[in-house]
């Protein structure tokens, strides 16, 4: 069953134009993934299980760094509506510079705001690396330059980003299965989930939990339908509420949970081709915690270290 939601003329439809507004500060944005940067080391790649703090705090770490190279692109949805505040580089730059350039030695190595690129940013060969390291040297892209290219030019890539996290934390095809569609590995991770038996010793590394339910945490990575309908003034999004409603996801998107404050009722998020860019999203949340279901951002699940 899906649910519609037509946009007639002034009626503030999500725009793809792609201003480039003057760079704002933000107060504490990942105060959570900076108590996290302290102490352990990478964990070993391709363990079964890894510990949900450890997986938790690498993924925060490696999207908030994939976050910065992309120049931080920021995005606001919490009144339900995608409002660029800030725009880094986009997927077609070959040679981006954060918008101030100029940037001297000093204030590259001081990581000053908007200025951390010592040298230009190629963000066709980053999709490249999401592509081939995301979903392994077997796969088809890895191992066809052609096919390779293709894609980077012409498909989503948001789930590809994802995989690639996984795969920088050290996660196994056991513990995460890594595909180029986002409910393609929620339904993997929930046939883990359900095949997992503690006492014969396979253990699911994610648990897959309704967004209605469950108060937000940094690490989770949460999840939704995305608009499946071709026309621009229209929104066709599944209508999804129970668990079961996971074998009818098919156009979907995911973001990681790297900040959450429940005094301003807000988290942070960070996501791939968000703004054909990798964005850090500002979401509204209930005052227990709980992601807000909003047009811009339709959450149904999310997938938490465990």
């Amino acid at each position: 069953m899906l649910a519609i939601f037509a946009c007639r003329a002034g009626s503030r439809p999500r725009t793809r134009a792609r201003p480039r507004p003057r760079a704002r500060p933000f107060a504490a944005t990942l105060l959570l993934a900076l108590a996290f940067a302290g102490g352990v080391g990478l964990p070993e790649a391709g363990a079964r299980h890894l510990p949900a703090d450890q997986v938790a705090r690498h993924l925060v770490t490696v999207a908030d760094r994939e976050w910065r190279d992309w120049g931080q692109t920021e995005v606001d949805v919490s009144d339900g509506w995608s409002r660029v505040l800030r725009l880094g580089a986009i997927e077609t730059d070959r040679s981006w510079l954060p918008e101030a350039a100029r940037c001297t030695v000093a204030r590259v190595r001081s990581r000053e705001e908007g200025c951390h690129h010592a040298e230009a940013f190629d963000a066709r060969e980053r999709l490249a690396r999401y592509w081939r390291e995301g979903l392994g040297p077997d796969s088809r892209p890895a191992r066809d330059p052609a096919l390779l290219e293709r894609r980077v030019r012409h498909s989503a890539w948001s789930a590809v980003f994802v995989s690639y996290l996984m795969r920088q934390v050290g996660l196994a095809a056991e513990a995460f299965p890594f595909d180029a569609a986002h409910s393609n590995y929620l339904r993997g991770l929930a046939e883990r989930a359900g095949d997992a038996d503690p006492a014969a010793g396979r253990r699911a590394q994610f648990a897959l939990l309704l967004v209605r339910e469950t108060p937000l945490a940094v690490g989770d990575l949460v999840c939704g339908p995305r608009n499946a309908s071709h026309d621009p003034g229209v929104f066709s999004l599944a209508a999804m509420r129970a668990m079961s409603d996971l074998d009818r996801l098919r156009e979907a998107h995911c973001d990681l949970v790297v900040a959450v404050d429940r005094r301003v009722r807000q988290a942070r998020v960070i996501g791939g081709n968000v703004e054909d860019s990798v964005a850090m999203t500002r979401i509204p949340l209930t005052e227990d915690g709980r992601a807000i279901r909003t047009l811009a951002r339709p959450w149904f699940v999310l997938a938490r270290p465990q």
